[in-house]
């Protein structure tokens, strides 16, 4: 059973952030909030496809969240790296050593490093308060952002 260990009660409003397969969807499922899957909200395929700007569809996921009374939103997109556009909410930064990342990837990476640069990405964003930092080791163990920057930059330096 997946667990987390946490410093104080959570937060009614969450955005969850990080790197795909750092563990911000089994962590959300975990919580007794409505889950709201960013996924499912944002028109990737418009978006790519016709290049429609992202600002639209952000600011109608942001509407839809801060209607809800509590709710856990899986995700958010790095075109809006100083969340701005974000719904009203703390943000939970779910990390883990890149290598523990790759590993839990459904698909085979051939080239271990390929995604470092995206790990980079997530992990170099001066998150905005209210913000707390999860530590996915096999469970989520609340960190201080002392301990995130300490990690994250012991990757930088492999």
């Amino acid at each position: 059973m997946i667990s987390a260990v946490m410093n104080y009660p959570h937060s009614e409003k969450i955005v969850m952030m990080g790197m795909s397969c750092a563990g911000k969807t089994t962590f959300a499922k975990l919580l007794e909030h409505e889950y709201v899957c960013f996924d499912q909200h944002f028109p990737w395929h418009d978006i790519e496809t016709l290049g429609l700007s992202t600002t639209a569809a952000l600011e109608a996921i942001r509407q839809y969240c801060n209607s809800c009374s509590d709710f856990v939103l899986d995700g958010w997109h790095l075109g809006d790296r100083d969340c701005q556009m974000m719904p009203e909410a703390c943000i939970y930064v779910v990390y883990a050593p890149y290598e523990r990342i790759i590993a839990q990837y459904r698909v085979p990476v051939d080239h271990p490093e390929q995604h470092r640069h995206m790990y980079q990405k997530w992990y170099s964003i001066k998150y905005p308060s209210p913000c707390r930092y999860w530590l996915n080791d096999g469970y989520f163990i609340e960190q201080t952002e002392e301990d995130f920057r300490a990690i994250i930059s012991s990757e930088r330096s492999q």
